[in-house]
């Protein structure tokens, strides 16, 4: 059943409007914005079928038949969150999510590069090739500072400050802000890219196409780069991711092997969740990259 065909006939149809609302409110994107929805929507058909035409209407038993009418118990993570809303906007008398099953979702392990397999990764490129200071710059922006593939394409002029040895940017994926370390062989490659290979286009992007019109690089560039990149220097990848994302992963358990906070590794890689684990010190670089 899409969203469309769901038409709540009660008063339960103003919980949802609220609860877009309250989405909006707190700023989530549109995407995640439909799902809530989607999901929330669902979970109301189901008590509105069980007999509950308005939020004084709703207690635990009813809430415990709209859940088996869920197809998914994918499903029951939004539902709690929706049930929370609920109970702390005041339409319902008690926070019913306790009596919601708890989906735990299988966590997958982390796809793990070694140092030794690093240092080979970046040895393939070859910067005396054409694109090659390119290539060379990237990857060390997504090896040494574990940056995803929409910041490194994404990448402006105006978030390199050189004097102060600084990244500034907005995460692509969270829209949070983060400044990162300009480590010393990262704006090396760079100032190299610039100077030498990038051209006079006025276009804000860092890494630019090399032939006309110079457009903006695509998600998957970067993807295809360090697939090659690993490919050539002969790793077998073993059932382990071949991205930027891995070298995130990569560069976290390194930064946890030499000691370095759980809380700096979290800022370093961006997270907001401190249960995240990333790092963020004066100098979060790993032993192995020093």
């Amino acid at each position: 059943m899409k969203r469309e065909d769901i038409v709540l006939q009660t008063d339960l149809k103003e919980l949802s409007e609220q609860y877009e609302k309250h989405c909006r409110e707190k700023g989530l994107k549109d995407r995640s914005i439909q799902l809530y929805m989607k999901l929330s929507l669902r979970f109301l058909k189901g008590l509105e079928d069980a007999g509950a035409e308005s939020a004084e209407d709703i207690n635990a038993e009813r809430v415990m038949q709209a859940c088996l009418t869920l197809k998914s118990d994918y499903y029951w993570e939004a539902t709690h969150t929706f049930a929370h809303f609920l109970a702390e906007a005041g339409y319902t008398d008690r926070d019913y999510s306790y009596v919601i099953p708890v989906h735990r979702r299988p966590q997958p392990m982390p796809s793990v590069y070694t140092p030794e397999e690093i240092r080979r990764i970046e040895a393939t490129i070859d910067t005396s090739c054409p694109n090659g200071k390119r290539a060379y710059a990237m990857l060390l922006l997504a090896t040494r500072l574990g940056l995803r593939s929409g910041d490194i394409i994404g990448l402006t002029l105006q978030e390199l400050d050189f004097e102060a040895g600084l990244i500034h940017l907005t995460q692509h994926k969270t829209d949070t802000p983060m400044e990162l370390p300009l480590l010393p062989e990262v704006e090396m490659a760079l100032r190299d890219y610039i100077e030498k290979e990038r051209g006079n286009s006025e276009k804000p992007y860092v890494f630019l196409c090399s032939i006309p019109p110079y457009s903006h690089l695509s998600n998957s560039f970067m993807r295809k780069l360090v697939a090659t990149a690993v490919e050539k220097a002969g790793i077998d990848p073993a059932g382990r991711k071949v991205g930027p994302r891995a070298f995130r992963s990569s560069l976290a358990s390194s930064m946890v092997n030499d000691s370095i906070p759980y809380d700096v590794v979290r800022k370093t890689l961006g997270h907001r969740d401190p249960a995240n684990a990333s790092v963020t010190a004066k100098d979060p670089t790993p032993d192995f990259l020093r």
